[in-house]
């Protein structure tokens, strides 16, 4: 559950240059960040698929949490003058 900086960074190494497939659960964001190249999360009974390590896993949740700004609308068309009156004669 505890592993020393040495440790981490000897299992590190060895996940770099292990040719297969490692599951991992972690809370050390940063170790996360180093070993993986894809996050998977299971979430009420649903996975979804995120590319790249923890950091980018975040970047993309918030962006699935951040609602789209509201569209901005077109400006009003401007009215056209009214004509001038013809003078009289």
């Amino acid at each position: 559950n505890h592993l020393d900086i040495a440790s981490i960074d000897v299992l590190e190494d060895a996940i770099a240059v292990f040719d297969g497939t490692v599951l991992t659960i972690s809370h050390d964001r940063y170790f996360l960040d180093r070993t993986c190249t894809r996050i998977l999360e299971v979430e009420d009974g649903e996975v979804r698929e995120y590319l790249g390590g923890y950091t980018a896993y975040a970047e993309q949740k918030e962006r699935e949490r951040t609602p789209p700004p509201a569209p901005v609308p077109p400006p009003a068309a401007k009215p056209k003058p009214a004509p001038k009156p013809k003078p009289k004669r």
